[in-house]
């Protein structure tokens, strides 16, 4: 339990500055997180994002250079240039800074998930900007009302493990028991609604994790489910719950995601 996050008001406290989490096998060495490993696959529709994210921020960049009253093209262009945002001589993209954002929104979704269902806790507003805290805000009340008409009685949240096995960690959202008595692990994702989701990557994580609970508590997690709980307030969010083949081919892709991880480092000249 994350005790250390607790104010003496009770509250539950977010740091958006704070450095990831670090996971260690019992012998202390260090290893990467299940998110990291999956990063070695290639997002295809990432690219196509990245570019349409650097597009239109290039053309809102131009109509208000263009709004300076330059008098000449070479003009507009140096005034263009001058506007575009750099970091330590280079280029701060677009596309990275709304990813940013939007990680900021999903973490304080997810503290604010967590405080709830850990209650009587709330969530400590002191460092977080109102855009923030209003930004989380439709996600969280989403949330709130499928936990409460679930019936789910907590186990764990935010539970934080380490494979020995497949050597790395994860972060579960939540593990729950259901009316029924299922032992059900729940990840939440803020991600914006898109037809080709749940995402293999996003499958390949929960199946990672389900595995891992396995591991450190032997206990047999009976459901896999993936609530996107999104962003916006018009958003109605999505529930998708994990079948057994794709829970063997997910917990595969990720074994092989391991694999590729590992040999990208012994590649490394």
């Amino acid at each position: 339990e994350r005790t250390d996050m607790l104010t003496e008001a009770g509250k539950w406290r977010l740091d958006l500055a704070s450095p990831h989490q670090v996971y260690k096998l019992a012998s202390g060495e260090r290893v990467p997180g299940v998110t990291t490993i999956n990063g070695v696959w290639e997002k295809m529709a990432l690219r196509g994002w990245y570019a349409d994210m650097e597009r239109a921020s290039v053309v809102a960049w131009a109509e208000a250079a263009f709004l300076k009253g330059p008098t000449s093209a070479t003009e507009l262009g140096r005034i263009l240039r001058g506007m575009l945002p750099e970091k330590d001589g280079k280029p701060v993209w677009a596309a990275d800074v709304k990813k940013d954002r939007a990680a900021d929104i999903g973490t304080v979704t997810h503290a604010r998930c967590e405080a709830f269902v850990k209650g009587p806790y709330d969530l400590d507003e002191s460092g977080l900007t109102p855009d923030l805290l209003r930004d989380s805000m439709p996600g969280f009340l989403r949330f709130q009302t499928l936990w409460v008409e679930s019936g789910y009685t907590l186990i764990h949240s935010e539970l934080q493990m380490v494979s020995e096995r497949m050597r790395c960690g994860g972060t579960a959202d939540i593990v729950a028991r259901a009316p029924s008595g299922l032992l059900v692990l729940m990840d939440l994702k803020t991600s914006k609604a898109s037809k080709w989701w749940p995402y293999p990557e996003t499958l390949s994580q929960v199946a990672a994790y389900a595995a891992m609970y396995e591991e450190v508590s032997t206990n047999r997690i009976d459901r896999i489910v993936v609530e996107r709980i999104g962003k916006a307030e018009n958003d109605p969010g999505q529930s998708y719950r994990v079948s057994e083949a794709q829970r063997k081919a997910g917990l595969r892709k990720f074994v092989l995601a391991r694999e590729a991880y590992n040999l990208d480092k012994e590649l490394k000249p």
